[in-house]
């Protein structure tokens, strides 16, 4: 009989650890597989706090000489694939420079088979696109910058 390696176990105070990680980093979702095994962890977000695809919004004051501007970031609200279009279109919805009203559709993310819109949550010129076509992005990664 020939020798056959340990079999690989993950045992409750593992998981447990992995939990407590879980709770301290922005990991929504854990998926670990095995030969003969398989383990997801997935963060349970309460009802109150799902955004439906709104994107948060956080502002930085940037100081000009002729002047104050405000600069508001669009951050992503999930981990998913960017997409500055529609994958029917070819062309990025918004552009540096370009003008946003509130509620105007500036990209997708791609979240499994979902589309989910990004909109911006405030009227402004879009300063700078942090993101493109196809970039996987975090829970709160930098999107678009606006000036307010």
């Amino acid at each position: 009989m020939g020798n056959s390696m340990p079999e690989e176990k993950l045992r409750v105070p593992e998981i447990r650890t992995l939990t407590d990680l879980m709770n301290q980093t922005r990991i929504q979702e854990l998926d670990i597989q095995s030969k003969d095994w398989s383990l997801k962890l997935r963060k349970q977000i309460p009802q109150s706090e799902i955004s439906h695809g709104d994107f948060y919004e956080t502002t930085d004051e940037v100081n000009q000489s002729k002047g104050e501007q405000q600069i508001s970031l669009i951050l992503s609200p999930s981990i998913g694939i960017f997409l500055p279009c529609h994958p029917s279109d070819k062309e990025n919805i918004v552009k540096v420079g370009e003008i946003v009203s509130v509620n105007q559709v500036i990209g997708f993310l791609k979240v499994g088979p979902i589309f989910l819109p990004v909109t911006s949550p405030f009227n402004g010129q879009v300063k700078e696109i942090y993101v493109g076509y196809g970039d996987l992005v975090g829970f709160e990664d930098k999107l678009v910058a606006i000036n307010q």
